[in-house]
C-alpha cells in the first residue's frame, strides 16, 4: 500500500501554544522518519514565515498551493477566484513548484463546476484526501488524531490513500510520529508526484 501524507501548511484556524514551532517539530519528525510529503501551503502564510517553506523545499519535500488567503472559493467572483490562484503560484514560486497540485481550503469548492474551469485556467487541479484526524480540532490528544488515521489506512487497504494533517496544531507532530510509527512495516510513504494523477482525488 501507498500512503501520501499531505499538510495543510496556512495561519491558524483557532489559537494554538505554538503553530511556527510545531510546523518546525512536524518537519523534525518527517526528516527523522524520512518520509517524503506534499506541503499545501496558504501563499500569505509563507511570505510572512519564509522560513518555513524554505525549509520544506530544502528538506525534500513537495510543494503545493493552498491559496493565497485560505478564504471560501465558492463565495469569490471569478476575478477573485484567478486572483487567488495566481496570487498563490507568484508567491510560492520563490520557494519551489507547484506544478498543478492545489487544494481548495477546507475542501470548499471541490464539487463546484464553475469552479473548474477557472482551476485548468490557473493550471491547477484540486487534490482531496480519504482521511485525517481532525487535528484541528480543539482539545485533540495525538492519539486521537492519529488513531482513526491508522485505522482507515488498515481497513480500506487502498493502493493509494491520501492522509490529511495540517502543520499548526499542538497534538500533530506526535501524532504524526505515532502514525508513521504504527504503519512503519505496512505502508510506502509516497509524495502525490510519485502517484499516477488519475488515483488523486
Amino acid at each position: 500500500m501507498k500512503v501520501a501524507l499531505t499538510i495543510d501548511a496556512e495561519h491558524p484556524d483557532m489559537p494554538v501554544s505554538d503553530p511556527l514551532g510545531n510546523a518546525h517539530s512536524l518537519l523534525d519528525v518527517l526528516g527523522d522518519a524520512g518520509v517524503p510529503t506534499t506541503f499545501f501551503v496558504q501563499s500569505k502564510w509563507a511570505a510572512a514565515h519564509a522560513e518555513l517553506p524554505t525549509r520544506v523545499v530544502q528538506e525534500g519535500h513537495l510543494l503545493a498551493s493552498h491559496s493565497h488567503s485560505h478564504c471560501v472559493f465558492p463565495l469569490l467572483t471569478a476575478p477573485g477566484v484567478l486572483y487567488e490562484l495566481e496570487e498563490s503560484r507568484r508567491i510560492l514560486e520563490r520557494f519551489g513548484p507547484t506544478a498543478n497540485r492545489f487544494r481548495f481550503p477546507a475542501g470548499q469548492g471541490a464539487g463546484d463546476k464553475s469552479l473548474q474551469p477557472l482551476l485548468a485556467q490557473a493550471g491547477y487541479r484540486h487534490i482531496g484526501w480519504h482521511c485525517g484526524g481532525n487535528d484541528w480540532g480543539p482539545g485533540r490528544t495525538a492519539a486521537e488524531v492519529a488513531n482513526p488515521i491508522v485505522t482507515y489506512v488498515r481497513s480500506y487497504r487502498r493502493d493509494v490513500t491520501v492522509v490529511l494533517v495540517h502543520s499548526w496544531p499542538d497534538p500533530t507532530p506526535e501524532a504524526v510520529s505515532q502514525v508513521l510509527t504504527q504503519l512503519r512495516d505496512e505502508v510506502e510513504w509516497v509524495t502525490l508526484d510519485e502517484i499516477p494523477e488519475s488515483q488523486w482525488l
